[in-house]
Parts: C-alpha cells; sequence; structure tokens
C-alpha cells in the first residue's frame, strides 16, 4: 500500500441568518367576532356588509339587491365555526385599525446552513493499471421567512409564507485504468449521483380546524390548507413538492495506436431519471372575495360594500369560476431513461468517424386533476351553490355554511 494508495478527505460549509421587515394586513380584534362597524376604505369610508341569504328582485328596478346586516355587525349564530378556528392561529394586529392598509409590522429571519464532505482515493495497482474513487455529499436547508411567528414557531403551519427547502447530494465516481500493452489504453468509468429536493413544511392535522369528513377524505395531504382572503394575508404554509434526482453511468474506451493513426471504440450507458410528486392544492386551496357581502350580487363589491373577511367569516368560498376553492389530486412523475451506445475508430490522425445509437424514454407529464364543480349562474347572491367541491355544497337557504361538518 505505501507509495501505492494516495487519498485527501475535505469538509466545508456555512451558515446564514437573514432578516426583513413587511407590513401585513391582518383581521382586528373586532372584524374576528364579525363586527364590521369599524372597517373603513381608504377614503375613510364604512364598508358596509350584506346578507347573503337576503337577495331578491327590486320591483322597481328590476336589480337584485340585498339588506345590510343591522349595525354592521354578523350574528355571532352565523359566524363558520371553521372560520373561528382558522383565524385563531392568526396574529393580532400592532394597530387596531381597519382602512385598507398594513396594521402588522413584523420582522422574519432566514436561516440557512450547508455541509459539503469530498473524499478521494486513488490506488496504483501496477505500473500498468490504477483505479480512483470520488464521493461527495452536500447538504442544504433554507427555511422561508415567517412572519408570523418570527423564528420557527410551533404554528408557523398557518404562515402562507412557511416552508423550508431541503436538499441533499450524493455522487460517487470510479475510474479504471489498464495498460495492457504500450499502445493500448483501456479505461472503465462509473457515475451514480441522486439529488433529493424537497419543500417540506411541518405536520398539522386539519381535523383540529372542523372540516366535513368529506372535504378531509377528499384531501390528498394532511396539512394546513391554503387559502386567500382578498386584501387581507392569506393562510396555509407551502405545500410539498418532493423530487429526487439521479443518474447512473457505465462506459468504456479502448485506445490503439498504430502508426500514425489512434483507433478508438467504446461504449456508454446512461440511466436518467427524475421522480416527483407536487401536492400544490392537495390540502385544498380555497379562495373568498366580496361577491357574498357585497350590495351588488353580481359585482366582487363596491366602493362602500363587501368584505372578503366577512365572507370568510360566514363561511362563503368566492363564486367566481376564475376564483374558485379546490382540492388538487395529483399522480406521481415516472422515471424518465435514457441510455446511449457509441463506437469511435479512427480514419487518418485528424478525422474520426462517430458510430452510435441515442434512445430516450421520456416519462408523461404530472397528472393533476383539479377537483371542480360545475361554475356557478349569473347571480352569485342565489345560485352560486354548486360552485364548490363536493363536500362543500352550498346550503344557503337553510342558513348553513358550507364549511360546517356533516
Amino acid at each position: 500500500m505505501r507509495n501505492r494508495t494516495f487519498f485527501w478527505y475535505a469538509i466545508e460549509g456555512y451558515t446564514s441568518l437573514d432578516s426583513r421587515s413587511s407590513t401585513l394586513r391582518v383581521p382586528t380584534s373586532r372584524e374576528r367576532t364579525g363586527d364590521f362597524s369599524q372597517t373603513f376604505n381608504s377614503a375613510g369610508q364604512l364598508i358596509a356588509i350584506y346578507d347573503p341569504l337576503i337577495t331578491r328582485v327590486d320591483p322597481t328596478t328590476g336589480l337584485l339587491v340585498r339588506d345590510a346586516f343591522p349595525g354592521n355587525v354578523i350574528p355571532a349564530d352565523r359566524l363558520n365555526r371553521v372560520a373561528g378556528n382558522i383565524l385563531a392561529y392568526y396574529p393580532l394586529p400592532t394597530r387596531e385599525v381597519s382602512s385598507g392598509a398594513g396594521n402588522l409590522d413584523s420582522t422574519a429571519d432566514q436561516t440557512g446552513y450547508a455541509v459539503m464532505d469530498s473524499v478521494k482515493i486513488d490506488h496504483r495497482f501496477s505500473d500498468t493499471g490504477s483505479l480512483s474513487g470520488l464521493y461527495i455529499t452536500n447538504r442544504t436547508s433554507r427555511t422561508n421567512g415567517n412572519f408570523w411567528e418570527r423564528g420557527q414557531g410551533p404554528n408557523r403551519f398557518a404562515d402562507p409564507r412557511d416552508g423550508t427547502l431541503d436538499r441533499s447530494l450524493h455522487l460517487v465516481a470510479l475510474n479504471n485504468t489498464w495498460l495492457p500493452a504500450n499502445n493500448t489504453v483501456l479505461t472503465l468509468r462509473y457515475g451514480f449521483t441522486r439529488l433529493q429536493d424537497d419543500s417540506m413544511t411541518i405536520d398539522f392535522d386539519p381535523v383540529q380546524l372542523g372540516f366535513s369528513p368529506t372535504f378531509l377524505e377528499a384531501q390528498q395531504i394532511k396539512k394546513f390548507p391554503r387559502g386567500t382572503i382578498a386584501e387581507y394575508e392569506g393562510f396555509g404554509a407551502v405545500d410539498p413538492a418532493p423530487r429526487i434526482w439521479h443518474s447512473w453511468s457505465v462506459n468504456g474506451t479502448l485506445s490503439r495506436l498504430r502508426g500514425r493513426h489512434t483507433l478508438k471504440t467504446g461504449f456508454e450507458f446512461r440511466l436518467l431519471g427524475v421522480q416527483a410528486q407536487s401536492f400544490t392544492g392537495g390540502s385544498g386551496d380555497l379562495h373568498f372575495d366580496r361577491f357574498y357581502t357585497s350590495a351588488n350580487p353580481l359585482a366582487n363589491g363596491t366602493a362602500t360594500s363587501g368584505n372578503a373577511l366577512a365572507s370568510f367569516l360566514l363561511g362563503y368560498p368566492s363564486g367566481d369560476p376564475g376564483n374558485q376553492s379546490h382540492i388538487t389530486v395529483s399522480s406521481p412523475l415516472s422515471p424518465s431513461v435514457k441510455y446511449y451506445g457509441a463506437r469511435l475508430g479512427g480514419l487518418r490522425p485528424h478525422c474520426g468517424l462517430f458510430i452510435g445509437r441515442t434512445s430516450r424514454l421520456r416519462a408523461p407529464d404530472v397528472l393533476q386533476h383539479a377537483v371542480h364543480a360545475r361554475p356557478p349562474a349569473a347571480a352569485p347572491g342565489r345560485a352560486d351553490r354548486r360552485a364548490l367541491p363536493r363536500g362543500f355544497r352550498r346550503r344557503a337557504v337553510r342558513g348553513e355554511s358550507p364549511l360546517d361538518r356533516r
């Protein structure tokens, strides 16, 4: 082994901490209880909240109209239980005002680290043969900035910015060289690479939010659902997207010198693939706008009426066909495969002939089937009760919320 085996090892890494600040708009203490008597627009005008269950045709104008909630307060028995459970995870504002502008000043920390190890061994069996091996591993992790709870709080699964990008790389390379004669060189090489690339968040059991069993059964992943509330902060951490990339290759070449010519032949085989699945929308993708609490049932709010948070508290997701709530079901991406073979023959010192074949089996695209119901009718106040997934069928005619447990 002495004077025949050589090796080296190296390790390097870093850690990082970045901070950033932002101003968010979150529900005030009054709004969380259904009291919108102090909710104004940017001009200081009160935003009236209208009852979607009282939608009728005005006999004079022939238009659909609604009645506002008395005192601009939603009765306690009309507040949706699931909405209340979700709001319990929202941070309180630093300023108890609601005028269309941000009311929560917050700072988020982004942390990260990376560690790379590498080792190489080279062994000479004789003057005509040698073998070398290289192994590299690299691990990185990076968190998104969480504004709801600074750092990595226990309830970060509800923050729409929460998520961790974890990556791990493993690489192996072997190289064997043999000289069977003074004019002949034979080489054999092997290589393997595996990269795991995951966007993740912490676990959460959505049963705690009080969703109906039908909705829970339809979820492909069990986590805090994602949602948007127009003009307010949304909710729900990033949806997982695990990916594994890999490659495997073997090749060999035989080179022979004949006078001024070089004859070279060989082979190469490669296997390339990826295993991936996106769970975007797999726990539910909910959207709330101003339609259901607007004075005009056919408009997404007016200058002085309609509030998305009020629609959320009532349990009425958007009836807009382009903004429907849904659960997405995805299928894994199958590995793609490619193999390659080649031969090379010499003609003269500076010219060669390439003879080879390349074949590839391509993977099908990711299949995503969105679970949508039929589009709503023209009047969101009355006829939009089918604009949600199964388990979310609207029960507005009976005064029930679509988010209630069945």
